[in-house]
């Protein structure tokens, strides 16, 4: 039966000025009722923008179908002004690996967003529309229904399984390389120089038949509850999906809260949330962190309270984590914020723009969305996650990046076991062990 309307709200009357040459605009948003589920309605659009966003340790998952605005990486501030303006929009997106060509990330404002249950069964769906300023009066209703036919109106399709088995057909797949670039960067972490780079590298499996992609993050969002759980795709291209364990910030109004972690091991059957971090290079890979963080807030924030580092389990892992809270100091905002993080030294290392130097010249590949930040926002506040332990999935292939902090007291070959503990987590979100 197609969707029907159950109300409609004008989401404020103002006009909205991007801050850029083009054309300013009227919002709108309408709420469906009766609408199918979701996983219902995306395998019949791989021609259409899709997003997901579950935060951790939450049972609310946000899904955005389509795209009415699009901002490149640097234009969180206009978004911020968008979402402000319109309370009720929401925004998904974030932008990716500073420096990399191809300027991966952005942020947007679907034209759909669906919101509930990760089980698809109870939710609800908004249509987030927009008209030309000037251009005669919005027949909103009309839009909207247009949208719903298009998007909501289609036949039913079997919801998707929650994924494949995974195979990974080169068992020491960069070993060589990683151990190489390990041992460089090691040796020449002398005196007060260069003190943490995060080295990462890629890791391909492959499974029988096409995978599903969006049936991957539905299982992920199921199996994943200490995570950040986060997909993208743009239209017509590759699925990214990713089970985080670190939050890059969140903020309401002037007040936000981020986090420094760092340091990975297995967990032990008698001391489950401790693992081996009692080790000093995890110990000091932490406090490199968290010094990071500190000093890139000095600039933007006021009355800074750190929490002590405490172990943090993830997936069979634990990892150690402080919490930073504060206030945006005068004159700053959540996009100030966003700036000076990303990236932190959790996920590129120390000095920062050393460390960068150094990822760009030994992994020789762009990261692209690995490492950046990725979240859902709204009016007034937003949480954005760090994109960490996840796959790029196209076709019958998933491109699985993982990665470890090489500080002063680091082995080779312990950084190389530690992303082989990372992986073996990743692939068991993913669908099934390899």
């Amino acid at each position: 039966m197609p969707a029907q309307i159950a109300d409609r709200t004008l989401a404020g009357h103002a006009t909205f000025d991007t801050g850029r040459p083009g054309p300013a605009w009227l919002w709108a948003t309408a709420r469906v009722e009766g609408g199918p589920s979701p996983w219902r309605v995306w395998p019949q659009h791989p021609e259409a923008t899709r997003l997901g966003w579950q935060e951790a340790g939450k049972d609310h998952l946000v899904l955005g179908l389509g795209e009415v605005w699009r901002g490149g990486p640097s234009e969180l501030p206009s978004l911020l002004a968008l979402l402000d303006s319109h309370p009720g929009l929401v925004a998904l997106g974030g932008p990716g690996w500073p420096g990399d060509a191809r300027q991966e990330g952005g942020w947007i404002v679907p034209e759909w967003v669906w919101q509930g249950s990760p089980e698809g069964g109870v939710g609800t769906w908004q249509w987030q529309g927009r008209a030309l300023v000037g251009d005669g009066e919005p027949d909103w209703q009309a839009a909207c229904n247009a949208s719903v036919d298009r998007f909501l109106g289609a036949g039913d399709v079997a919801t998707p399984a929650d994924g494949p088995r995974w195979t990974r057909p080169h068992l020491v797949q960069g070993k060589d390389r990683f151990l190489a670039g390990a041992r460089r960067v090691i040796g020449e972490m002398t005196g007060d120089g260069l003190a943490k780079v995060v080295l990462s590298r890629d890791v391909t499996l492959r499974t029988t038949g096409r995978a599903d992609p969006w049936a991957v993050f539905r299982g992920m969002a199921r199996r994943a509850q200490d995570s950040h759980r986060m997909a993208w795709q743009d239209a017509g291209g590759p699925v990214w999906v990713a089970a985080s364990p670190e939050r890059l910030c969140a903020w309401q109004g002037n007040r936000f809260v981020t986090e420094a972690l760092a340091g990975t091991a297995k967990t032990r059957a008698d001391e489950p949330h401790l693992g081996t971090l009692d080790r000093p290079a995890a110990v000091s890979e932490q406090a490199i962190v968290q010094s990071g963080v500190r000093q890139a807030l000095a600039g933007v924030a006021t009355d800074l309270v750190e929490g002590h580092p405490v172990p943090t389990a993830w997936q069979g892992l634990v990892h150690l984590k402080a919490t930073l809270t504060g206030q945006l100091a005068p004159g700053r905002t959540a996009a100030d914020l966003v700036a000076v993080l990303n990236p932190t030294a959790a996920v590129a290392g120390a000095p920062s723009h050393e460390a960068q130097a150094w990822i760009t010249f030994l992994e020789g590949r762009p990261r692209q969305r690995y490492g950046a930040p990725f979240g859902c926002l709204g009016a007034g506040g937003g949480v954005l996650a760090v994109w960490l332990r996840g796959a790029c999935i196209e076709g019958e292939e998933a491109r699985v990046t993982v990665g470890a902090g090489l500080v002063r007291g680091s082995t080779p070959e312990g950084e190389w076991a530690e992303t082989e503990a990372k992986l073996s987590a990743i692939v068991g979100l993913l669908g099934s062990d390899a």
